[in-house]
């Protein structure tokens, strides 16, 4: 197993660096300090919750997904059954079951402690966040640093939008979506891979809010 986290830790950081050196070519230095941005929401919202409150939903996602893991890790069948069973929508919360589900390999991959399954989530927040600004600062060009300013450094948009939370994905997703219909609405066209991404944030969205 160590050598499972191992390549995985390895591949986040590399996917973290590709991320931060797509950026930089748009926004220089900003992108490097967007990324310790993100790292620092995760690490604030970590402290609030374990040493202020001591419960609150952030953990009990984690200790949920903990028991997923361990209940279902008798057999890789039953693991995957249990990962793509239906989701009934009338037992308890299913956008809580579709979020226990999708951070749950994640677990197994790099670590149970928070920080570490908070990861993914962290890349994804900063992907979809300078994706965003990305696609609509050409397009606002007086407004940019404004845009910047706001959405890649306010702290209260890095607090609840970083962590182990269902609000970072459905943040995520959003970013992303309200990006390609700015950048559908000035150039009226957008890229298939852009479509397609799109389309399965869109179907994540959906699951996480409704």
């Amino acid at each position: 197993m160590i050598f499972i986290h191992l390549a995985s830790w390895i591949i986040i950081i590399l996917l973290g660096y590709k991320l931060i050196n797509q950026f930089k070519k748009s926004f220089g230095k900003l992108a490097y300090w967007g990324m310790l941005a993100k790292v620092l929401g995760v690490l604030l919202l970590a402290i609030t919750y374990l040493y202020y409150y001591r419960d609150g939903d952030t953990l009990t996602l984690l200790r949920q997904i903990n028991e997923f893991n361990l209940n279902q890790g008798t057999s890789f069948s039953n693991y995957f059954s249990a990962l793509f069973a239906p989701i009934d929508p009338f037992s308890g919360n299913p956008r809580t079951v579709f979020f226990i589900r999708l951070m749950s390999p994640f677990g197994i991959l790099i670590g149970h402690q928070y920080f570490l399954i908070s990861t993914p989530l962290l890349l994804f927040s900063y992907w979809t966040t300078w994706s965003f600004l990305a696609k609509t600062a050409p397009h606002y060009p007086t407004d940019k640093n404004l845009w910047i300013l706001c959405i890649g450094f306010l702290p209260t948009y890095l607090f609840w939008s970083s962590g182990l939370l269902k609000d970072t994905l459905a943040n995520g997703c959003l970013m992303f979506l309200t990006g390609l219909l700015i950048e559908f609405y000035h150039r009226r066209q957008l890229k298939w891979a852009d479509l397609l991404i799109g389309a399965l944030l869109f179907y994540m969205l959906f699951m996480t809010r409704h």
